[in-house]
Order: structure tokens, then C-alpha cells, then sequence
């Protein structure tokens, strides 16, 4: 065998991959104005998290990194009904040199038309008091003045509107005639 020779002569450092704590909004039930968050395990260079951020179909809006972890996109609008693609892209930097080292890809779908989650007293429901209040919940937020001038019972029946969250309650003025059906 031949003398020793130096193959490699140098040297490396390790860093702990960037991580990500969360990636917000998720699921089917998106609002038309609801920010993308994501928060990160250690503090991130503002200016790449800017650059490296997109989202598809494009939408117009604004962002801010908060406190170097937090990172927020809020829109000026979404579309209704649309699937986005949220992309913060590979070689995002934090502030210590380390990176992503592949594509972070989120997907969320927006609200489509209003519908009733659900109804009390149910459709159908018999043997119900005279004084029941009529609730009606909806899948999202709504303009309480456009529910109430779409809410009509037959027989016609006067009350009054009152909201909890998502849900419009209609209390009528007198009690309900008793073994009727309303629609």
C-alpha cells in the first residue's frame, strides 16, 4: 500500500431544520377574509418569508411577520367556493442560516353559498310547545338583516329576531296555535 493521503480536509456545521408549529386555516369552511397564519419554531428572515410566500389561485392582500414567527397573509378577499394552494418555498431562511429544505405546501377551500346547518324545532318535528322559539343555524357568518327579511313561517306569525353566533332565533309575539302546521 502507498503512503496515507488527506481525502478530505475541511469542515461543517449542523443546524436544526426550521420548523413549523402551525399552518392556518384548514378544511372546507374557510372565510371569504380569514388571514393564512404560520408560526414558526425560531425566528425567520423577514425579507425571504415575504419573497418566498405565494398563494394560488393569486389574491391580493397584505402580510407582516410578527415578533420573527409569525407570519401572516391576510387577504383583501377570497373567492367564494375555490380551493387555495398556500407555498412558502424551499431555502426560507432563519436568522441562525438554517432553511427549509423543501416546499411548504397548505390547502384550504372557501365557504360557498350560505346553507342551514340545522333547524329547531327539525323539520318534521311534531308535538312541539306553543311557545317553542324557531332557531335556525347557519354553516357561516350571515348579514342578520338579509336572514330575517328571508325568514317566512305560514301561517304568518309576527315575533321579533335575536342572534347567538350563527344562529337566528325567532320569538314569536304570541304563543303558537295549537295543531297547526307551519312552513
Amino acid at each position: 500500500t502507498g503512503p496515507e493521503s488527506q481525502i478530505y480536509s475541511g469542515y461543517f456545521t449542523t443546524k436544526e431544520a426550521v420548523g413549523i408549529d402551525s399552518f392556518t386555516p384548514t378544511g372546507n369552511k374557510v372565510t371569504s377574509r380569514q388571514p393564512v397564519t404560520i408560526r414558526f419554531g425560531k425566528t425567520m428572515v423577514e425579507t425571504d418569508v415575504r419573497k418566498n410566500f405565494s398563494i394560488f389561485p393569486t389574491v391580493n392582500g397584505s402580510s407582516l411577520l410578527i415578533d420573527g414567527v409569525i407570519f401572516v397573509f391576510t387577504p383583501q378577499k377570497y373567492n367564494f367556493e375555490t380551493t387555495y394552494t398556500a407555498r412558502l418555498a424551499k431555502g426560507t431562511r432563519a436568522d441562525d442560516g438554517s432553511f427549509l429544505s423543501e416546499d411548504l405546501v397548505h390547502t384550504f377551500t372557501t365557504l360557498g353559498k350560505v346553507t342551514v346547518e340545522r333547524t329547531l324545532p327539525r323539520d318534521g318535528a311534531t308535538g312541539n310547545a306553543v311557545r317553542t322559539p324557531i332557531k335556525v343555524t347557519f354553516d357561516q357568518d350571515v348579514v342578520p338583516e338579509s336572514a330575517e327579511k328571508s325568514f317566512a313561517l305560514s301561517p304568518t306569525v309576527a315575533g321579533k329576531f335575536s342572534w347567538e353566533g350563527k344562529t337566528m332565533i325567532f320569538t314569536p309575539d304570541k304563543p303558537l296555535a295549537s295543531n297547526t302546521k307551519y312552513i
